[in-house]
């Protein structure tokens, strides 16, 4: 090192900006979003009976079957029931040839405008292909509106992608219909 460079060191170069991702018109944000070429990514909106659903997944070819990230927003023509853990438990049997383990929990689910009350519930099981399965996933509701986060994949996919299952559920914020 020359004397010039411990007077005048090189700068440090910045960190890399996080990759921000806002899909369906704005009403889902994802900060910290997937930014690894494995990923696929796909944005749908949907009018059904009952509703308009938008969701954001990325998915991950890597295991036995896929990996998802989903984050997704229904407005309903009606206000939906709250989230109960009677209602997911029914929803999970068909997910799953055998539950091995279901933990439900209070959390909170970040919004553009301040978080919302949320149930997350994390369940570790058999697929009905054999495989072992691992699904957590985060609902909210407010008003007419229901929030989900979901990651669902094989056990061990899961588990190596773990900091970028955290960070999907810690960074995706939506825009509530009357923010």
């Amino acid at each position: 090192m020359t004397w010039f460079r411990r007077w005048f060191p090189e700068p440090i170069p910045p960190l890399p900006a996080p990759q921000v991702h806002e899909a369906c018109g704005g009403a889902i944000r994802v900060t910290g979003a997937p930014a690894d070429r494995q990923w696929g990514r796909q944005e749908d909106e949907d009018v059904r009976e009952g509703g308009h659903v938008r969701v954001l997944r990325y998915t991950l070819h890597d295991g036995p079957a896929a990996m998802t990230l989903v984050a997704e927003v229904t407005t309903l023509d009606s206000c939906p029931d709250p989230v109960t853990d009677a209602g997911w438990k029914d929803e999970l049997v068909a997910l799953f040839l055998e539950m091995d383990e279901v933990v439900v929990s209070e959390a909170e689910q970040p919004t553009l405008t301040a978080p919302l009350a949320a149930r997350e519930v994390e369940a570790l099981g058999t697929s009905p292909s054999g495989w072992p399965i691992a699904l957590r996933e985060r609902r909210a509701v407010r008003g007419n509106q229901r929030f989900i986060v979901r990651a669902r994949g094989p056990l061990g996919t899961m588990e190596g992608w773990q900091g970028v299952v955290d960070a999907w559920f810690a960074h995706t914020a939506f825009a509530p219909a009357d923010a």
